[in-house]
């Protein structure tokens, strides 16, 4: 038969075993518990920030945000940057086969930059 101080001893060994699983498994629990708010509040934060960037993208605001910085709709002007930094103007004209449209940029001089006044489509 067992001492009864071994008896004990296992016990105790036992005992200590189950606890410290038991707090492992508690704060599992817990950690859990707070990835599944932090997830909840990231997936409202996210159809916030999708809502926002709807309105932010709409057509009518941008027309607007774009009529109260003054611009105004112009040609379908359309200005290169040069390899050198010059800005160069395209003019579209015909080449290749009929119908297609191809820019053909001419430079504006080695000084000077010809840019065309801010404008937008619909």
């Amino acid at each position: 038969m067992m001492a009864a101080g071994t008896c004990t001893t296992i016990f105790c060994a036992i005992l200590v075993i189950y606890l410290a699983a038991y707090a492992r498994v508690t704060n599992l629990g817990l950690a859990q518990s707070h990835a599944r708010v932090q997830l909840r509040q990231l997936s409202q934060d996210n159809q916030t920030l999708r809502a926002q960037l709807a309105q932010v993208q709409s057509p009518d605001r941008i027309v607007a945000q774009a009529k109260s910085l003054g611009m105004t709709p112009g040609a379908n002007q359309v200005c290169y940057i040069g390899q050198n930094g010059a800005a160069v103007q395209a003019n579209s004209t015909t080449i290749g086969q009929a119908g297609d449209q191809f820019p053909r940029v001419a430079s504006s001089g080695a000084n000077s930059v010809n840019i065309p006044s801010a404008s937008f489509g619909h």
